[in-house]
């Protein structure tokens, strides 16, 4: 994966003539951009990230056992018998993702509950609905989906970047929903406190969770602007 970014990355940079282009990560994908941007340096002349991964085995965690403590104060046996009954990760068995799903949709419906997230501009599910998808590229999808939390995922266990990656020689612009339950705000504080970069700010979006950039989307549109103003 590291390696498609960096050959996309050569590709744009080509067609828009550009010596550096900007690189934006969100949730996964902001892991993903850390590890591109501290490997290929002089190819980005900024790094933005959303829903920022810092730590993966700390993030499942905490999302479980925050899951977990919002059912037994809501009084949900049902959903406390399944966390307890599927147990604390990381998950290594076929099907992570179920596992997963269960704590991180809870925790979307607390979000949601709480009523200081606005409403997302698109969603992400609708969008396999979308005309350019035939029928196999719906399946692959869904399937690619189960496949790459089975997959992938326990080779993540081992990312902490508090200690991979406290230095980098990029620009580095962290936009995080106040209100995000599935990426653990307080390891993204914790990072960008320690980093070292050229350039680092973390900006707060108080009426987003995990998703910013569909919950503010012309705040997050604006911010990118003054990111890549600040760094041409």
């Amino acid at each position: 994966m590291i390696a498609d970014v960096h050959a996309v990355s050569q590709y744009l940079r080509q067609i828009f003539v550009k010596q550096k282009i900007y690189l934006i990560g969100e949730s996964w994908g902001s892991a993903l951009g850390i590890m591109v941007a501290q490997r290929y340096p002089q190819d980005y002349a900024a790094f933005i990230g959303s829903g920022q991964i810092v730590d993966f085995v700390q993030t499942e965690k905490i999302d479980y056992d925050l899951a977990l403590r919002i059912a037994r104060e809501r009084g949900d046996q049902k959903m406390v018998d399944k966390l307890v009954a599927q147990g604390e990760p990381p998950y290594y068995a076929d099907s992570i993702i179920l596992d997963t799903i269960r704590y991180l949709q809870y925790l979307d419906g607390e979000v949601a509950a709480r009523g200081q997230v606005h409403a997302p501009k698109s969603s992400l599910y609708a969008s396999i609905l979308a005309p350019e998808y035939g029928l196999v590229d719906k399946y692959n999808w869904i399937t690619g989906l189960f496949r790459t939390f089975d997959q992938v995922f326990p080779q993540l266990y081992g990312v902490n970047f508090r200690e991979s990656a406290t230095t980098l020689k990029v620009p580095c612009y962290f936009l995080i929903g106040r209100h995000d339950l599935n990426a653990p705000t307080q390891l993204t504080e914790e990072y960008d406190n320690l980093l070292s970069a050229p350039k680092k700010e973390l900006l707060w979006f108080e009426h987003s969770g995990h998703a910013p950039w569909n919950t503010e989307a012309d705040r997050y549109t604006q911010e990118v602007r003054c990111i890549v103003a600040d760094n041409p």
